[in-house]
């Protein structure tokens, strides 16, 4: 609001020509919207094999497969698939599509992490995220410098190895970790994922051939973008609730046909508690601290399940970035200008 009222207008000297709206392919949009609530919303807690879950996807894609059908039959499409599908916008809306997944990814393991296995407080985790929010910012700094002279796809490979390396230790992580380590690498990842946000949006973007395309495909590409990442969280939640459940399940499953205590550590957990409390309190205690610790593991097990995902979605946007350098730089950012010109408008 401030920039619209503040910053100078410049007066159109050609007339727009205003094309006709596609009231079909917001309508297949709205529909598609609205039938992806129910089963994002259901999918954390009744799973991906309900019924209410599964059918409305199902109906959701059946809807997209209509809208993708009509929006290349009409002459004014809302969804520029004929640009997308062209090397660099598809390259680059891949990249930011697979780089906002790896950022719902990363933050709901790490923070879920360090909330239930490392226990840390919520002062602690505020102070966490400086890092995260220092590395976007610095992000945008590299991108701006660096981008006309590497081009996107180059950019996007640097920090998509970033990506993969995080990836790749957080798959190995113990119930004990430096936070410093991690809040560096934190800072890390949000370089890379803004480094690659950038990039990739640009480098998609600027393919456009008319500048008249450009609304219609960054539109194109930020859909895509955010509703993946929309599909993401749920879908991250369930994964972690499923496999964290699986492997509870089956820890327990060994206290059941046989007895907790059998193990060498159980013995002289027992042994030192009985020394302090006595030997039936000791019993007890015994459990709690086994059952207790059961718990943390099936979390720790399904974080590094997250994390192995993060370290394969790495590895895509690696490929992606491959992908986008093969087509070549493309468009600068900071257009060199014509002598000529330049003389033309000194003369005025």
């Amino acid at each position: 609001m401030l920039g619209y009222a503040v910053l100078p207008r410049q007066s159109a000297t050609v007339p727009s020509q205003k094309n006709e709206f596609d009231k079909w392919g917001v309508a297949f949009l709205f529909a598609i919207s609205i039938v992806l609530v129910f089963p994002l919303k259901n999918l954390e807690y009744d799973g991906l094999y309900s019924p209410r879950v599964w059918l409305l996807f199902v109906i959701a894609f059946a809807l997209f497969i209509l809208f993708a059908v009509h929006e290349t039959n009409v002459k004014h499409p809302i969804m520029p698939f004929h640009l997308l599908l062209a090397p660099k916008p598809f390259f680059g809306t891949v990249m930011a599509t697979l780089t906002n997944m790896a950022v719902t990814c990363s933050a709901v393991g790490i923070c879920s992490y360090l909330i239930n296995v490392e226990q840390v407080h919520f002062e602690s985790l505020t102070k966490f995220f400086i890092s995260f929010f220092a590395g976007a910012v610095l992000s945008g700094l590299v991108s701006a410098w660096l981008y006309d002279k590497f081009g996107p796809g180059f950019l996007g490979l640097l920090a998509s190895l970033i990506l993969i390396y995080v990836g790749y230790t957080w798959s190995h992580i113990g119930i004990t970790a430096s936070l410093i380590t991690l809040s560096w690498q934190f800072g890390m990842l949000g370089m890379a994922f803004g480094v690659i946000l950038v990039t990739g949006s640009l480098g998609g973007t600027l393919a456009a051939k008319d500048i008249s395309q450009l609304a219609s495909l960054s539109m194109g590409m930020q859909y895509f973008r955010n509703i993946f990442a929309a599909f993401a969280s749920p879908i991250f939640g369930w994964a972690v609730l499923k496999y964290g459940a699986n492997h509870y399940a089956l820890l327990q499953s060994r206290f059941t046909y046989g007895s907790p205590f059998d193990t060498m550590e159980s013995k002289q957990l027992v042994q030192y508690l009985t020394t302090l409390v006595g030997p039936n309190q000791a019993q007890v205690m015994a459990r709690y601290v086994i059952a207790s610790e059961t718990q943390t593991q099936s979390l720790l097990f399904a974080y590094q399940g997250l994390f192995t995902i993060l370290f394969v979605l790495g590895i895509a946007i690696f490929i992606a970035s491959l992908g986008m350098t093969i087509t070549g730089k493309g468009m600068v950012i900071a257009q060199e200008e014509d002598p000529l010109i330049g003389l033309i408008q000194a003369n005025q």
